[in-house]
């Protein structure tokens, strides 16, 4: 699976589990719009066909065409349904899983480095601290200090 057809995917997981059903209808302009304003995959309407095809071959969708009847009798195409199937959604419990483990690794690694972060920071204040004590023990000089 390429990384368009993920993404291709991933939008029919997301819209199915937003509206907690099992098919999607969105249309093919829209998973063009989508693909290019939120993923950066300028693609033609035909080479959507195709990444679709391969889905369906792979087994993740199963699309059914649908149609409708105009005012004068004529066909008229109406969007596809896209049922998402099993192996959709173990592909997108694997990448959740992927996501957790990633997820928890960064916090493992922000976590170290705010631990470092504080431990220079008291360093830095016992440093700081220190020098002020050695001022306090040696003495301000008279310039420093004025009396009113």
């Amino acid at each position: 699976m390429t990384a368009r057809q993920e993404k291709i995917l991933e939008g029919h997981v997301s819209v199915g589990l937003k509206f907690q059903k099992g098919y999607t209808y969105i249309g093919q302009g829209r998973q063009l719009y989508n693909l290019k304003k939120y993923h950066g995959f300028k693609i033609c309407r035909r080479t959507l066909n195709y990444d679709l095809r391969e889905l369906e071959d792979q087994g993740y969708i199963e699309r059914k065409r649908r149609h409708r009847r105009g005012k004068d009798g004529r066909f008229l195409p109406h969007s596809t349904m896209t049922f998402l199937k099993g192996k959709a959604y173990q592909w997108i419990n694997q990448v959740q899983a992927l996501a957790g483990k990633l997820r928890a690794f960064t916090v493992v690694q922000r976590a170290a480095h705010n631990r470092l972060k504080t431990a220079r920071y008291f360093r830095s204040v016992d440093n700081l601290a220190g020098s002020f004590t050695s001022v306090l023990q040696k003495g301000w000089p008279s310039a420093a200090i004025r009396s009113p």
